[in-house]
């Protein structure tokens, strides 16, 4: 394995490259890093990128394809982040501001 394939490798496994901001829920974790913006992770493993994500989610419990390139049904990946969310914010008020900023702002 080469260096360059392993910096990139290593970018889509969460236990190898920790983000420095996130907050763990019984759903899952909100990842706040800019650099996990919109990446979709299930139990730490790298799926997906969605724009529609504004902040990186790792999920615990998701129904993916066969191949887990991609969720089942992009209504229970809107319902899992939008529980994301509300859970967070109850732990963290603080990210009050942050999730009325991203509801309003145009995507």
């Amino acid at each position: 394995l080469q260096p360059q394939e392993w910096n990139e490798l290593s970018h889509r496994f969460l236990f190898l490259r920790r983000p420095q901001d996130a907050i763990k829920t019984k759903v899952g974790s909100l990842l706040l890093d800019p650099e996990h913006a919109g990446q979709l992770f299930v139990r730490g493993v790298y799926i997906s990128r969605d724009p529609d994500l504004a902040a990186g989610v790792d999920l615990y419990d998701i129904r993916l394809d066969r191949d887990r390139a991609a969720v089942l049904r992009k209504s229970d990946l809107e319902h899992q982040v939008s529980s994301l969310w509300v859970c967070a914010v109850r732990n963290e008020p603080a990210l009050l501001d942050r999730y009325f900023d991203m509801l309003s702002a145009d995507r």
